[in-house]
C-alpha cells in the first residue's frame, strides 16, 4: 500500500504519516517526491 501525501507543511506530513500509522498498524517510510515536469527540467 502507498499513500501519497502532499502538502507544502512539514508538520501536516509528520501528521499524516503518525496517523496512517497508529490507525493502519504499519511501519511508515517518507520519502520525497517530485513532479514530473520539475524532474525533467532539472537535467
Amino acid at each position: 500500500m502507498v499513500d501519497i501525501v502532499e502538502s507544502d507543511d512539514l508538520k501536516q506530513l509528520e501528521r499524516a504519516a503518525l496517523i496512517i500509522r497508529a490507525y493502519g498498524h504499519a511501519s511508515t517510510e517518507t520519502l520525497q517526491g517530485t513532479p514530473w515536469k520539475e524532474f525533467i527540467a532539472a537535467l
